[in-house]
């Protein structure tokens, strides 16, 4: 869970990077709804959000099965998360295919962010040897 958290910060935080100066909202689809790990993810935005007071993190969170079955229907529409849980392989894989994951190895590498990551942590996450991790908006 941590893992998706850094990557999380990351994303939002290569967003921020491109966006103007005026109030952005992205939202967040996570698979953690239940009442252990909700302060923690909340907390994790509140702390973004007071970095970062021109963006705005709309959560939305399902319990896993619900999630596999949404995450497969927004990424097709304009109601697509700007971050959200996903695994690695196939299950991915194909929403690339579809154009609907957005390209960052290049954000990641000229940032340098990328040097701030283990490598196996990222591996799983790469396709054609590139990082894609975000919705590509509509």
């Amino acid at each position: 869970m941590r893992r998706g958290l850094l990557i999380l910060i990351v994303f939002a935080t290569l967003i921020s990077t491109f966006l103007v100066a005026e109030q952005v909202e992205l939202k967040f689809l996570h698979r953690w709804p239940d009442p252990i790990n909700q302060p923690f993810l909340e907390n994790v935005v509140k702390d973004f959000e007071a970095l970062n007071p021109d963006i705005k993190v709309n959560i939305q969170a399902i319990s896993n099965d619900p999630f596999k079955e949404k995450i497969k229907i927004v990424l097709g529409t304009s109601e697509a998360p700007d971050v959200f849980f996903t695994w690695p392989g196939e299950f991915t894989n194909r929403f690339i295919r579809a154009g609907r994951i957005m390209d960052i190895t290049d954000a990641l590498v000229e940032t340098g962010w990328i040097d701030d990551f283990v490598y196996s942590q990222l591996e799983p996450f790469m396709y054609e040897g590139r990082f894609l991790w975000h919705a590509v908006p509509n």
